[in-house]
């Protein structure tokens, strides 16, 4: 009988990505992809060949374009990248991620299969890369990272190289998938050599992870002040995520139409300009950003819970 897909991910044999299929990835696929973000300014503190032999790349996943940048600063070399599971059931994925020998990841467990998977990697002296926050960011900002990482990479023992990405969220985010070019900035350091690990406790290395990964790219370029193109529908879907109005109160009120938000209850509303800032309306009240939006709504919610144990969220977004 033949195998379900399910079945093919589970008992695949993981390996290195042939030298072929890596190259026609790098050198074809790559740059092209490249093009569709605009520009980036790349800076390598540690050369990937510091430390020779079995490593992990970690990074912050703001965007679905940071595979690019890794390949590009760790020169081109053979890499097993950690992707999530439901991924691989995706049509257009499943046949590149089989040739480039991706390693599956059921999100938020402790998934064994994938821990082998890299475990095989890492002992065959290839390179594995994965976002240890387990997920793509939802707001722009990052988010702490997964139970037990410090633990294994610990237990590991190789150096953890770290690529910290700037603007990647702005170019193409979760919210709404069109691309738009602008700026974008990353860099690869060796942030915990093995004699770190070493020294360190789980909980030390944990910390000094989510310290270092840690980015709110809104935050970034009210800084940098890099402009983004193809801005037409610049507030497109943010409904989704900014639901509740911080001026009245009223929840899943909010529209969106273009550049433009607004509470269709009392008005309170902004536009949003090529530079990813709100401008609000006369009288408005508006959080300084998406990710600040969001973390109010999140300080809302925690405040109902902490003051109501009988409050149910599910049966809020029923209706």
């Amino acid at each position: 009988m033949k195998k379900t897909l399910q079945q093919q991910v589970a008992t695949r044999n993981y390996k290195r990505p042939s030298k072929f299929v890596w190259w026609v990835l790098t050198h074809l696929v790559a740059p092209i992809v490249m093009k569709q973000y605009g520009k980036q300014t790349l800076t390598i503190k540690d050369d990937i060949d510091k430390y020779p032999g079995a490593k992990f790349i970690i990074y912050n996943h703001q965007s679905r374009f940071d595979w690019v940048n890794i390949v590009k600063m760790t020169k081109f070399q053979r890499i097993n990248f950690v992707i999530g599971y439901n991924e691989f059931f995706r049509s257009k994925f499943k046949l590149i991620f089989k040739l480039i020998k991706s390693i599956p990841k059921k999100n938020f467990t402790q998934d064994l299969v994938s821990i082998k998977a890299m475990t095989k990697i890492i002992k065959d002296g290839g390179i594995v890369c994965f976002s240890p926050e387990g997920m793509s960011s939802i707001t722009g900002h990052s988010q702490p990272i997964a139970p037990g990482t410090g633990r294994y990479l610990k237990r590991m023992g190789v150096p953890v190289y770290a690529m910290k990405s700037q603007g990647a969220y702005l170019v193409n985010h979760k919210v709404c998938l069109d691309n738009r070019p602008g700026m974008m900035e990353a860099e690869l350091v060796c942030l915990i050599s093995p004699d770190e690990l070493n020294k360190m406790s789980a909980e030390e290395i944990d910390a000094k992870i989510n310290e270092y990964l840690w980015q709110d790219d809104y935050d970034w370029n009210f800084e940098k002040k890099y402009h983004f193109k193809n801005m037409e529908n610049a507030t497109s879907h943010f409904e989704d995520l900014a639901y509740h109005c911080p001026k009245c109160g009223k929840e899943f009120g909010i529209v969106t139409k273009g550049n433009e938000i607004h509470c269709e209850h009392c008005g309170n509303g902004a536009t949003l300009d090529d530079q990813y800032m709100f401008h609000p309306y006369e009288g408005s009240v508006i959080p300084k950003s998406l990710s600040k939006w969001v973390d109010y709504e999140r300080h809302v919610e925690y405040q109902r819970i902490k003051n109501d144990p009988n409050y149910d969220l599910w049966w809020k977004m029923s209706f």
